[in-house]
């Protein structure tokens, strides 16, 4: 239920407003015994400013949730899962989210997984949505061709006809794009290229965030971590077994 209302107004925020990469969404993962609400954002920027944003973003959403009217909150509830949903009402979701997900719950726990890339590409999420825009590809062609150009285009070598021989190449052979149709394509890339320098939009890293009054904890050794963790109780039926037995049928030799 939480996912359901949180998954459009992160893409909403994160991605379309703050544009902070081609890749942003939420949703909930699940084990045996345990549920999580999962971000996951694709980005030039650094991991710290992007952790930052959903902690903000979580923020937000409480506010946003207090002021949900009754009818909107109805809306959030899928068909497939009424029957189980029926029952929970806004202030159940609100005190679900003050307690497990709001950042400044002194009892939320959270994982951050920070992967930073190698190498370092100067081309930002704005100027790859300009230059897709050129070629009026369709709504699907335009998704993968971002996610493509992000890490097809940089300017470290500062070579703008290599940067140009393969926007052409990738356009007409991955795309079969009409080659009347790349010129403006080239010419918008052209143009990136000579805005390329210090990266834009890129913030410094700064101290891991933290809302709650804690000290997060940073893990450089992840098999040392996974070691000294508690194991979970295991699942345990709802209603004891014995209520299932039936020595009356036990058949005997």
């Amino acid at each position: 239920m939480l996912d359901q209302i949180l998954h459009e107004p992160c893409f909403d925020q994160l991605r379309t407003k703050e544009q902070l990469g081609y890749i942003v969404y939420c949703g909930y993962s699940t084990s045996f015994i345990t549920y999580g609400l999962y971000f996951t954002i694709q980005s030039e920027k650094t991991a710290i400013y992007l952790d930052s944003r959903i902690e903000n973003f979580l923020e937000t959403m409480a506010t946003t949730l207090a002021e949900m009217s009754s009818e909107e909150f109805e809306k959030n509830k899928p068909e497939k899962d009424i029957a189980h949903i029926k029952p929970i009402t806004k202030a159940n979701i609100i005190e679900f989210f003050n307690h497990f997900v709001k950042p400044t719950s002194p009892v939320r726990t959270k994982l951050a997984i920070y992967l930073e890339a190698q190498a370092k590409s100067d081309v930002t999420t704005k100027q790859v949505s300009d230059l897709i825009k050129t070629p009026s590809l369709s709504e699907s062609a335009a998704a993968q061709a971002a996610t493509d150009l992000q890490f097809k285009l940089s300017a470290t070598s500062h070579d703008v006809e290599k940067e140009v021989t393969a926007l052409e190449n990738y356009l007409l052979h991955s795309l079969n794009i009409a080659e009347t149709k790349i010129d403006p394509a080239v010419e918008t890339q052209r143009k990136l290229h000579g805005e390329h320098g210090p990266r834009v939009g890129v913030v410094k890293d700064l101290e891991p965030p933290s809302s709650n009054g804690t000290t997060p904890v940073v893990i450089t050794d992840v098999p040392d971590f996974k070691a000294r963790l508690a194991a979970t109780k295991g699942p345990c039926p709802e209603r004891d077994l014995s209520e299932f037995e039936d020595w009356t049928q036990i058949l005997s030799y």
